[in-house]
């Protein structure tokens, strides 16, 4: 499709989730910590919205991300062995094939977490927002 193969589609689409959840992880800590910090009640009310607003764009992030990490992973073949070798077989480009198999660990602790999160956020939201900026913390500390 317009000189572009379908790899470098999913490479964009897994930066791009990587990139916003990231971003939404680092200003969701730091207006957390600026709704803590605040002396002013509506002032805190304020940032404490936003932090919460931004739930609502890092969950859908991160859902592009895992999912285009596991179409890369699964079209390019990355987990595959010979049977005769026990070797990776890489199909086109060992590049990628190489990084997202060393991004295997940080990859499950992310997927772990996220899952983690999203099922906290619809079955305690109460503790969620409590902790919401240790949440956002961990997550901007592996997205980093």
């Amino acid at each position: 499709m317009f000189g572009i193969e379908t790899f470098e589609v999913l490479i964009f689409l897994k930066q791009l989730g990587l990139a916003v959840s990231g971003a939404t992880a680092l200003w969701g800590t730091a207006f957390s910590f600026f709704s803590d910090r605040s002396k002013d009640p509506r002032s805190s009310a304020l940032w404490r919205g936003i932090s919460h607003k931004l739930i609502l764009l890092f969950f859908p992030s991160l859902v592009l991300f895992i999912g285009a990490w596991s179409a890369i992973s699964i079209s390019q073949c990355v987990f595959c062995a010979d049977a005769h070798e026990g070797i990776s077989i890489p199909q086109t480009s060992a590049e990628l094939v190489a990084a997202t198999f060393r991004q295997y660990g940080l990859f499950v602790v992310t997927l772990i977490l996220g899952l983690a999160g999203f099922l906290t956020f619809f079955a305690r939201r109460a503790f969620f927002y409590k902790n919401l900026i240790w949440f956002f913390g961990v997550f901007f500390a592996i997205a980093s």
